[in-house]
């Protein structure tokens, strides 16, 4: 009872004041917060134009509206700190965070009236759940308050023994920064390519050298364990060793379900998202269909993680050959809901182009009746500052529209293009060959102007090499070989 009347005291102080938050003091259904709020979520409102004519009238002063509008953001804010995640099974580590945050509110409020013995009791509570899910930054929010504590307190053995925790813990969160900026660093130009050649592997190499200082903190901290295995990751994706990618994947998934506190973090769908790629780039569809199972259970559907899944699902199933189910991937996404960074607008465009050539090159070579409205319409993307990603994907499909639609002109003009990119942006050793090889293909194809007898004796060097390079990228949408195979049908025919 003694606590509970502590509690209530504080609430009830003159010095505090409580927030206005949604669903209070909102007046009649019809006022216009709540009228503002229905529209917004229901979609009503796109602009703040639309609102302020729907709530004010035409001739709406825009200083009242933007006032509304301010009220309205500061009880929405406000109310977050009433909220708990309604599932936490889905990420005990975010969902704790969000949790001991709103305690230490809580306790440093305590703290602050003088109802000392319940806030170090809430602080205890805190510094405990906070090992057990390995939560640096709000251990170390709570040994700052108990620390002052225990100096208004005089209390010198337990000011020197939390003044010795606080300082352990601020050296594992530097680590953990240092970890996160390492690891960021060198993979961050990844994130907006479709190729996993933009970090140099010198620059790997030291990032390696740099992280594995940190070891020390692999029992204790969360985040470097993580960070140092997601490096080493994208160090054998540089390295085109998908095996030990698939291996690496595995072991931390096992250390994700080792504890209750890490079983579904979100990092699970991470882990298994590389796996799946790993087993598609080393050539074996049955693991990655299991693994597509497992992701498409455990995620949304409107998540960029769906993108994701369904993004590799289209790969899988374009390259065994199953082009009906790739489509079908493609009818069955609806991309305007999910959050898509713009590299991955432009590889959905151009997994549609591909299904359309795909449709039409079969069409031609089984001498079926030949509609080309559905290949004229096709728009391509742009090209970008992804050199070794999308670009080349583009332009191999923009050759190959030109091509099956017999534009001489802007064919001649694309040779010249396809040389001096291959020139300017294609010569590192280190670069997966096989888009090269192909490009060189398609320029023999322009200039022996569908002559297949010079085509194939000129080409037979290049398809050789071709198949020794056999490490395929997601920069090959289709098979080479295959699209190739399609590409002469449809010229033969």
């Amino acid at each position: 009872m003694k606590e509970l009347k502590e509690i209530l005291s504080v609430l009830n102080s003159k010095h505090l004041e409580k927030l206005p938050v949604l669903g209070e003091n909102e007046g009649i259904n019809n006022s216009l917060q709540a009228r503002l709020i229905d529209g917004i979520v229901n979609s009503k409102y796109n602009t703040d134009q639309e609102a302020a004519k729907d709530l004010y009238g035409k001739l709406y002063e825009k200083h009242r509206y933007e006032l509304l509008k301010s009220k309205l953001k500061q009880r929405a804010l406000s109310s977050l700190l009433l909220h708990e995640i309604k599932d936490p099974e889905a990420s005990p580590r975010d969902a704790m965070r969000v949790h001991l945050q709103r305690q230490i509110v809580s306790a440093n409020l305590l703290l602050l009236f003088g109802k000392r013995t319940i806030g170090v009791k809430l602080l205890n509570k805190i510094l405990s759940l906070s090992s057990d899910f390995l939560l640096n930054d709000c251990s170390i929010e709570a040994l700052f308050l108990l620390r002052s504590h225990y100096w208004y307190s005089g209390d010198t053995a337990m000011h020197r023994k939390i003044s010795r925790l606080l300082r352990e813990q601020i050296a594992v969160l530097n680590a953990e920064a240092q970890a996160e900026e390492i690891y960021q660093s060198v993979t961050i130009e990844h994130a907006k390519s479709t190729a996993y050649e933009d970090s140099p592997l010198s620059k790997l190499k030291r990032a390696s050298i740099d992280v594995n200082r940190l070891k020390k903190y692999l029992s204790t901290s969360y985040v470097v364990r993580i960070n140092t295995i997601k490096l080493q990751i994208a160090y054998y994706q540089l390295n085109r060793q998908y095996a030990k990618v698939a291996k690496e994947c595995e072991k931390a998934l096992v250390f994700l379900n080792m504890d209750r506190a890490f079983r579904y973090d979100p990092l699970s769908i991470y882990f298994l998202l590389n796996q799946c790629e790993a087993f598609f780039l080393n050539g074996n569809p049955d693991k990655m269909f299991i693994c597509i199972d497992e992701l498409r259970r455990l995620i949304g559907e409107t998540t960029a993680n769906r993108f994701a899944v369904e993004r590799v699902s289209f790969f899988a199933n374009i390259h065994t050959l199953k082009y009906d189910d790739a489509e079908k991937i493609l009818d069955n996404v609806d991309i305007k809901k999910l959050p898509l960074l713009p590299h991955q607008l432009i590889e959905w465009q151009l997994f549609r182009a591909y299904i359309e050539i795909i449709k039409y090159a079969t069409n031609i070579a089984t001498n079926r009746t030949i509609d080309s409205y559905n290949l004229r319409s096709i728009k391509l993307p742009h090209l970008t500052k992804d050199k070794h990603g999308s670009n080349i994907s583009i332009l191999i499909c923009d050759v190959i529209l030109n091509i099956l639609l017999s534009e001489h002109v802007k064919i001649i003009k694309l040779d010249k293009k396809l040389d001096n990119y291959i020139y300017r942006h294609l010569t590192d050793a280190s670069y997966n060959k096989r888009p090269v090889i192909f490009l060189k293909m398609l320029r023999i194809l322009i200039k022996e102007n569908n002559d297949k007898v010079r085509i194939e004796t000129k080409v037979k060097k290049l398809m050789e090499e071709l198949h020794l390079n056999h490490s395929h990228s997601f920069v090959e949408i289709m098979p080479f070989e295959e699209l190739w195979k399609l590409l002469m049908q449809a010229i033969i025919s």
